[in-house]
């Protein structure tokens, strides 16, 4: 899923702009009533259910601080290598495996 995000990103970056960049995308700037989920809402649950079921048991309370973090990692790495295409960036794969220890390592909290 995390290789996923961060390869549709950088193939589509204009799309990935607009849908994680852009400025008042939430409810006001698109007219919705803030009775209403927000537009991310389902996509960010699908993550905090991804990563509830990569933990045992005992830290499905962390799920979604572990989500956020690992949502915001895997974004600064797109973001980042749409705006510095010019920085030499280490190896996708090896970023992504990175922004994956936090979970891996609340897996073996007991």
């Amino acid at each position: 899923m995390a290789a996923a995000y961060v390869r549709a990103g950088l193939a589509e970056p204009g799309h990935y702009r607009v849908m994680f960049s852009a400025t008042n995308s939430g409810w006001g700037g698109l007219g919705l009533d803030p009775a209403d989920p927000h537009p991310g809402a389902a996509a960010h649950q699908a993550l905090v259910d991804a990563t509830t079921a990569c933990l045992p048991p005992s830290t499905h309370a962390e799920a979604p601080l572990l989500a956020t973090e690992l949502w915001a990692s895997l974004h600064g790495l797109v973001d980042l290598q749409i705006t510095k295409p010019d920085m030499p960036w280490p190896d996708p794969d090896r970023l992504i495996d990175l922004a994956l220890t936090a979970v891996r390592r609340a897996r073996m909290l007991r």
